[in-house]
């Protein structure tokens, strides 16, 4: 009784609420995330749901969604704290600017490298790795990352299915997806919270040839 109360509809839209959703999607994103609009939801459990959203933790990583499913930490709640525990996006946008090359090369057309899967994911990552969300969860379904060097698309990871542990030392990831370079990569692996490292596992299925040509 007590923690439907807690998720009320007049009491998650009080200004106060709000703002502790600010602040704590600062602590795990890296920088502000706004919404058009938050519902309540009660299945599986007690949750709440936040509408046409967009992110930006920097000029160079910044994105959308279309909704996140967040499940906070129950017992932070009694003393008005709000802390999550499992974060789902859905249709999830994210662009990643790399910085221009000092000799103006360009290729054409571009080609894949593995340092462009590392570039992208890193930002997302690195921000995570920095904040301090511990023992969080997050999902993403049908995603999207798109790497842009001077406004010129490099490379694309499309129909994005990931999923994200914060622990104590570490962020743990996995993820699935398509590109133009191939018809399906799977990834696992971590970042280390302390120097940033990233080590894991990449498995390929169709891998393109142009892609290195």
């Amino acid at each position: 009784a007590v923690v439907i109360l807690l998720f009320s509809d007049t009491l998650v839209n009080q200004d106060f609420v709000k703002q502790k959703l600010k602040d704590e999607f600062i602590k795990v994103v890296g920088g502000p995330v706004d919404y058009q609009r938050i519902r309540i939801s009660f299945f599986p459990y007690p949750h709440l749901v936040i509408y046409q959203g967009n992110f930006s933790v920097s000029e160079e990583y910044a994105g959308k969604f279309a909704s996140i499913d967040i499940y906070p930490k129950i017992l932070p709640l009694f003393k008005r704290k709000l802390r999550f525990s499992e974060l789902g996006f859905q249709s999830f946008e994210a662009t990643v600017r790399l910085p221009a090359k000092a000799n103006k090369e360009i290729e054409v057309p571009p080609r894949f490298t593995f340092q462009n899967i590392i570039d992208s994911g890193r930002p997302a990552l690195t921000a995570l790795a920095l904040s301090k969300a511990r023992n969080v969860h997050i999902f993403i379904e049908n995603g999207k990352i798109t790497l842009h060097r001077e406004n010129r698309i490099l490379f694309s990871m499309l129909d994005i299915n990931s999923r994200i542990e914060a622990f104590e030392e570490s962020i743990q990831f996995s993820l699935q997806c398509k590109s133009n370079f191939w018809q399906q990569i799977s990834i696992r692996g971590s970042m280390d919270r302390k120097n940033l490292g990233i080590a894991g596992d990449i498995f390929f299925a169709d891998l393109q040839p142009q892609a290195f040509l």
